[in-house]
């Protein structure tokens, strides 16, 4: 929180030492001092009066003056009244001034003497009566009864005080006459007097009245302003705030009865001022410079701290003390020197300007750049709508579109539009991981145009590549702006093979290597005294069969005829270690699948005796097909096929990769056939095979490397299905599924990347609106306005 924020609240809560706000109504004249009588009452008149004079009379008298008197005050006419009985006392000294209780009178003050407040005196049975000030009190046995009480009264909000001054001169005959005295100065010293106070905040005030009849005036203010908090009244002051003190004095002091304060109002929020006209922005590394109109509507005159904060917490703060006197205003101005060091390029700020006791309804807003010329931010890059920016969190391309996207921000001092085309060119570099030349996507020398872009406008530049056309793997690209900074983002590029268990699904233009690396399917049995190996007719077919995103196909597997192998018999014994071997380029997105083939031993025409071969010291007679002689692939002559059909719940088929490299059984079926490390592990084929304690072999294959393993001698269960039949492989005994009856190898090389030609969007935006603060609206002055009215009559009698 700011200081001038606290000020502010302080301020607005109330919180300035005053209890309470009280509206002061001071009566002088016919207001404050009702009326300044000069009562010429002759002093031989009065000594030629009755002394036997009725009482009846008398208090008739008293009655018919008071009337005359105060008639006289009100409305300003001369009148008529009878001095017979009156006796004229020049008693009653008067000082009333306003100053500050807990400083003291000698901290400041305004102060008004009343030297001879006068007084009429009537000797009546057992006593006498006085009129003074405006009161009429009877003594009786030394004791003061209030007959009619002065024109004073104080109800904790509004204070009203009139006193009646009368004056002594001669008198011509029976009656005296009241008239106004237009000469008297006093109105005119209790004007300036209570305006003074108002200006200094005097917001107390004492009434100090010395006179003979002080034990009437003391019974009067006792019971007049009884209950009245921060009222003192004090009988007999012999140290009085102002004026004598003795046993006749009385002293009322009357905290709070104004209050009287400054209030520095923010009248007008002008903005920036060292910026261009009409702008609220700030452009260079000059001194930056605001003003605002500050305005004292309050009463007193006052020096404060204006304070404008930027930026809030944190900030910069600049204070300005201004001085100002009630009513009057003046312009400040702000000043921060060296923005630059203080600011960041580009950006917009809010501020917000404090005075103790005000603060603008809305802040204002500037933009700042020290760069004249347009100046483009390259930030938050994003790929496909994510961020972009981790190097260990490259975001992954799904879409067959990759979409990269930038801000930029014009946070230099012009619009982009004013200048040169030139001051708007971004280029773009792309380098994958897959591949070391300096610029694989022919992308060097190209650049991409921005026309309009307004100082501290973003919007967002967007280039689209086909996916196709990228390499596989990690990717780092680079936008960066001839007159700017750039930014730095990474994706990866799947390599859009997708393994199934049966099957491996390839982008176009992916290049496969197929292998057929071993057959071992035979029967082997003791035939009349010697060993006899059957061998039947094996053929493995490569298909393809095109599928969607979602790996659902849209066509129906089609054969590959072109392996060279596609009609041979690849279960012999003299090619057992006959690698079969295919290439070819997939030219849509496919589903890559096997299809293996086992016959029935007499469906060729070939079908006999071919060799009698030694193995492990014991003599077997061979009889299989001849190589070039497959029989017809019919129901009649198939003993065991495994249909490729991405549709179909294959079950004599897996594929296994890196991740999935478990093979049930290592192994051969029987005596003389090849194990499964036997026909991986030789050279030529050259996937090591590790071998677990239960005889089962884990395959250590490379990325883009599959092995298909086939069970063409066996079929599962009725109702088992393609997982049961293949986790029952995992199963004691030797005995089949074993799934080696057929094994195949898989290589595959994603398609490479080419010259790219992205399409560019510049992207739209348009600039923030920047301008100086809403002024408060709040009710002017932070105080109620003082009811205060001064003013006076004197009047003169004769």
């Amino acid at each position: 929180m700011t200081p001038g924020a606290d000020r502010l609240r302080q301020a607005l809560r109330g919180d300035r030492g005053v209890s309470h706000v009280v509206g002061f109504t001071l009566l002088i004249g016919i207001v404050l001092m009702g009326s300044v009588l000069v009562l010429v009452l002759g002093i031989g008149l009065l000594d030629s009066l009755e002394a036997d004079s009725e009482a009846e009379i008398t208090y008739s008298a008293i009655d018919t003056t008071e009337h005359s008197l105060e008639t006289t005050a009100s409305t300003g006419q001369p009148q008529s009244f009878p001095a017979e009985g009156a006796t004229y006392r020049q008693d009653g000294e008067v000082h009333i001034a306003w100053y500050n209780e807990t400083d003291g009178i000698s901290g400041g003050n305004e102060s008004v003497e009343i030297d001879n407040l006068g007084a009429i005196e009537y000797d009546v049975e057992d006593g006498i009566v006085v009129y003074q000030g405006g009161g009429k009190w009877e003594q009786t046995d030394g004791q003061f009864r209030t007959e009619s009480d002065p024109d004073i009264s104080y109800d904790g909000q509004e204070l009203r005080l009139r006193l009646l001054k009368v004056t002594e001169d001669d008198i011509q005959g029976d009656e005296g006459v009241a008239q106004p005295n237009y000469d008297s100065d006093l109105p005119e010293r209790l004007s300036e007097a209570s305006q003074n106070a108002t200006s200094k905040g005097y917001n107390d005030m004492v009434l100090v009245i010395q006179s003979e009849y002080h034990d009437g005036w003391a019974d009067f203010f006792s019971s007049e302003l009884d209950g009245q908090t921060d009222v003192t009244v004090s009988q007999n002051v012999q140290n009085p705030e102002i004026g004598p003190g003795s046993d006749e004095t009385v002293q009322v002091i009357l905290e709070n009865v104004t209050d009287s304060s400054a209030d520095f109002w923010i009248k007008e929020d002008h903005g920036v001022i060292s910026g261009e006209d009409g702008e609220n922005k700030h452009v260079g590394t000059d001194d930056l410079e605001f003003k605002a109109t500050i305005e004292n509507v309050g009463e007193v005159h006052e020096e404060q701290d204006v304070e404008l904060d930027i930026g809030g917490d944190g900030g910069p703060s600049i204070n300005e003390t201004v001085d100002l006197p009630g009513g009057e205003k003046t312009n400040v101005t702000f000043t921060l020197e060296d923005p630059d060091d203080h600011l960041d390029q580009g950006e917009e700020y809010e501020y917000q300007i404090y005075t103790d006791q005000d603060q603008l309804d809305q802040p204002g807003s500037f933009y700042f750049s020290p760069e004249p010329e347009p100046y483009l931010d390259i930030d938050v890059p994003r790929v496909d709508g994510m961020d972009a920016s981790n190097e260990d969190d490259p975001v992954e391309t799904t879409e067959e579109e990759v979409t990269i996207e930038v801000d930029v921000t014009n946070t230099g001092g012009s619009n982009l539009s004013e200048w040169g085309s030139e001051m708007g060119e971004l280029e773009f570099s792309l380098e994958p991981d897959q591949t070391s030349e300096s610029d694989p996507y022919d992308l060097e020398g190209e650049t991409w145009v921005i026309e309009e872009r307004d100082v501290g406008a973003t919007g967002t530049a967007t280039l689209t590549l086909d996916l196709g056309d990228l390499y596989e793997g990690d990717h780092e690209f680079t936008i960066s702006a001839s007159n700017g900074d750039s930014a730095t983002g990474y994706f990866t590029v799947p390599d859009g093979i997708e393994v199934g268990d049966t099957e491996v699904v390839v982008e176009p233009g992916t290049e496969v290597d197929v292998s057929v690396v071993g057959t071992e399917v035979s029967a082997e049995y003791d035939w009349h005294g010697s060993w006899r190996k059957d061998n039947p007719a094996i053929s493995v077919d490569v298909k393809t069969q095109p599928v969607d995103e979602n790996g659902d196909s849209t066509g129906e597997p089609e054969k590959y005829w072109d392996t060279g192998w596609d009609d041979k018999n690849l279960n012999t014994y003299q090619n057992r270690w006959e690698i079969w071997e295919s290439s070819f380029t997939v030219e849509e997105r496919s589903s890559l699948q096997l299809e293996a083939t086992s016959y029935r031993r007499d469906t060729c025409h070939s079908w006999g005796y071919k060799d009698t071969v030694e193995y492990d010291d014991r003599y077997w007679d061979i009889y299989q097909c001849d190589e070039d002689d497959l029989p017809h692939h019919t129901q009649s002559n198939i003993l065991h096929t495994i249909e490729a059909d991405t549709d179909s719940d294959t079950a004599g088929v897996r594929v296994l990769s890196q991740e999935n490299n478990h093979l049930p059984e290592l192994r051969g079926g029987h005596y003389t056939q090849l194990s499964a490390d036997e026909v991986l592990e030789r050279d030529g084929v050259d996937v090591e095979v590790e071998e677990g304690e239960d005889g089962e072999g884990y395959l250590q294959l490379d990325d883009h490397e599959y092995i298909f393993v086939f069970e063409i001698t066996d079929e599962p269960s009725s109702g088992q299905t393609a997982d049961e039949y293949w986790q029952e492989a995992f199963g004691e005994g030797s005995d089949d599924p074993n799934f080696n009856d057929a094994i195949a190898h898989v290589e595959i090389t994603p398609p490479e990347g080419g010259s790219l030609d992205p399409s560019f969007d510049p992207g739209s935006g348009s600039g923030s609106d920047f301008g100086p603060g809403d002024e408060s609206h709040r009710e002017q002055g932070n105080i109620s306005e003082n009811n205060i009215d001064v003013g006076s009559d004197e009047i003169i009698i004769g």
